[in-house]
């Protein structure tokens, strides 16, 4: 446990081509910068919110409902006050909010020394943003991890009806320990979509294969080979 803890996260541009809500980029320079202390009592003061248009009350300020989501996980209960340095505009197409829910969401692994995963500090960041701007994680995603992401919809708010139109070639992949798209929800996918679809379960990855890159690029070229 530290007694203060601050995480920067970067802008990003979302929806980068034809990836409407799927395919964001995270860019270099401008950011948000969350810094938590440990105070007296339980729950979060937002001491600063970064923005005089930005509201004080932990239950709508993005950073705020990030950071508590990660308590939320872990349990802890002391109270703590947040200040946001806020370097992106309001509204400024930069992934302003994404950015706020991030650096809270990361600033408050950092104060707890928890070091969750990136998919549950996706998840906790992800509760912000539905909470201020709409559930999508295209903003979110390469903020958190950086670089070009392209983003894969937990199976319970992808529609698959397209996929069954589709008459051409469908390749799947997965983690078996992907908690968003389990297994049996793809198998049965799978076995619905017929018999011009395949299917790779890549041994111990998560949503976003982290570490398993080689195993999922062998999974694909493994795939490709059979069209």
């Amino acid at each position: 446990m530290r007694q203060t803890a601050s995480a920067f996260a970067p802008g990003s541009i979302g929806n980068v081509g034809p990836g409407l809500d799927i395919l964001g980029l995270a860019v270099a320079g401008r950011g948000d910068t969350v810094t938590l202390t440990l105070g007296d009592g339980g729950g979060i003061v937002v001491a600063d919110p970064g923005h005089r248009e930005l509201p004080t009350n932990p239950r709508r300020h993005t950073a705020a409902i990030a950071a508590q989501a990660v308590f939320a996980t872990i349990g802890f209960t002391s109270g703590v006050s947040l200040r946001l340095q806020k370097g992106l505009p309001l509204s400024g197409g930069q992934g302003g909010s994404a950015a706020s829910a991030v650096a809270g969401a990361v600033a408050a692994d950092h104060l707890c020394d928890a070091r969750l995963d990136a998919a549950t500090l996706l998840q906790c960041a992800l509760t912000a943003e539905d909470a201020v701007a709409g559930r999508h994680a295209d903003n979110l995603a390469p903020s958190l991890l950086g670089g070009l992401v392209l983003v894969a919809l937990p199976l319970k708010m992808a529609d698959a009806r397209a996929l069954s139109n589709f008459g051409g070639p469908v390749m799947l992949a997965a983690g078996t320990g992907d908690t968003y798209c389990p297994a049996p929800q793809l198998e049965a996918l799978h076995k619905q979509l017929g018999a011009h679809a395949q299917l790779r379960m890549v041994e111990g990855a998560d949503h976003f294969f982290g570490g398993f890159e080689v195993e999922l690029a062998d999974a694909i070229e493994s795939m490709l080979a059979n069209f």
